[in-house]
């Protein structure tokens, strides 16, 4: 559960898979943390992949550009 801008109590929260390479996510791992604001620009990636036996689909984000906005670090420091 989280709050909103406005202060009222949040129960969803969707979560996004996106990969960076290279320089891009080496940034991100250093700078980066949970709750983090950013922009990201890329493009997206139909995946397949089994999982149980099954055939599953879903979309990974390719970052190719990410703007970090947020003021201060992860953790407040």
């Amino acid at each position: 559960m989280w709050r909103n801008a406005a202060g009222e109590k949040q129960e969803q929260t969707d979560f996004f898979r996106i990969k960076s390479f290279s320089a891009l996510a080496e940034n991100a791992g250093k700078y980066l943390g949970k709750g983090s604001k950013v922009f990201v620009q890329g493009r997206v990636e139909p995946t397949k992949f089994e999982k149980e036996g099954r055939t599953e689909y879903g979309i990974d984000f390719i970052a190719e550009e990410i703007e970090y906005l947020d003021t201060k670090a992860p953790g407040g420091q």
